[in-house]
């Protein structure tokens, strides 16, 4: 699948490609479901940063929430607990159709060091998972990400182009 070498490429996806695909307020949200639907339709790899999972989890719920008190309902207890198990389901099912990545005290060295050329540790350690794992892409909506990745990075529309024509 990957130009002459019929070889599927392996993707890490970024937290934030995760979370866009479970939230429909979110701007990236159809290119993201996109290419997650695609990458689960046709077997290709997904791999994500074990350090995603708490991400995914947190930034649900939380948004979540944030979508009720915008239409003016309360967060009571029982509502939180509701976002707080939806959130759940969503982090259970990047674990159920993606590969995760561990990390341990070398990817923080590593995300340490990518600190000079991108300054957010979160992202570093999403691109020691790229080195950890070999991955042959990084996807993530994360445009100052793209730019400064020191591995090959693209967004989940252009990887989705890039496996359409590759299919």
């Amino acid at each position: 699948m990957d130009g002459d070498s019929g070889k599927v490429p392996t993707l890490l996806i970024d937290s934030n490609v995760w979370i866009d695909n479970y939230l429909d307020e979110r701007p990236h949200m159809n290119e993201s479901c996109a290419l997650v639907n695609f990458c689960c339709a046709h077997d290709i790899p997904m791999l994500y940063a074990v350090t995603s999972l708490k991400d995914v989890c947190y930034t649900i719920a939380r948004e979540l929430k944030r979508a009720r008190r915008r239409m003016g309902h309360k967060v009571d207890e029982s509502v939180a607990e509701a976002c707080k198990m939806a959130a759940l389901s969503c982090m259970t099912n990047v674990a159920d159709i993606g590969t995760a990545v561990a990390q341990d005290m070398s990817d923080v060295w590593l995300a340490v060091k990518l600190n000079s050329i991108h300054g957010d540790i979160e992202d570093n350690l999403i691109m020691a998972a790229v080195e950890r794992s070999g991955a042959d892409y990084l996807v993530t909506n994360d445009e100052k990400l793209i730019k400064h990745s020191p591995y090959p990075a693209m967004t989940p529309k252009d990887a989705l182009k890039m496996l359409t024509a590759a299919s």
